[in-house]
């Protein structure tokens, strides 16, 4: 068996070392540039703005379907075939999936005119809205009421959406509404008979 001096181990182990120090003084800055690229540099966001443009598209989505603004309307919607739209009332549920079919639903928009139904008031009421980066959700009280052809018009519901925030602006990417249930005038004094 051959022995080693001491000094050539000492040698050898000292260049070894040396050798990966260098190796990890170049290593580390490109490590730490990595890291640096790799963690998000985004702008702290404004939620409450967020909340605000969101509540805007929601509350002009509504107006401009009822004065008949129908180019407003269309801009409001994400153009894609996963976009959905959920219309359940009292009686009855409709899903139309994918903007080519949502276009044609509502159609009808175009035939009205802002006159048509200018007494009539919509509200959003109660929100709750929740962001996560791009996307957000809102639930909400949705109120239609005033007056159509000398007629009282009350309509309470709930309206759901989910938006998809596309070169700055919010777009709707689904829309939900659902009828709460009413209440007829013989149910309503049942109920205050069985409070009093």
């Amino acid at each position: 068996m051959t022995c080693i001096p001491n000094s050539r181990i000492l040698l050898f182990i000292d260049l070894k070392n040396n050798l990966i120090m260098k190796k990890l003084a170049f290593l580390i800055p490109i490590i730490a540039f990595a890291v640096s690229a790799c963690q998000q540099t985004a702008e702290p966001v404004d939620i409450e703005a967020e909340k605000e443009a969101i509540m805007k598209v929601i509350q002009n989505e509504s107006e401009f379907a009822r004065d008949g603004k129908f180019e407003e309307f269309v801009d409001l919607y994400i153009h894609d075939e996963f976009n959905t739209r959920l219309n359940f009332g009292m009686d009855s549920y409709e899903i139309i999936n994918g903007w080519d079919n949502i276009k044609v639903s509502i159609e009808s928009i175009k035939d009205r005119d802002s006159t048509t139904y200018q007494s009539i008031n919509v509200s959003k009421e109660n929100p709750t809205i929740k962001i996560t980066g791009k996307n957000a959700w809102l639930i909400c009280d949705n109120i239609w009421q005033g007056t159509y052809e000398g007629e009282e018009v009350y309509s309470d519901g709930i309206q759901i959406t989910f938006l998809e925030k596309v070169d700055g602006e919010w777009k709707i990417s689904f829309a939900g509404w659902l009828q709460k249930p009413q209440l007829d005038d013989d149910e309503d004094e049942d109920e205050v008979d069985e409070q009093e």
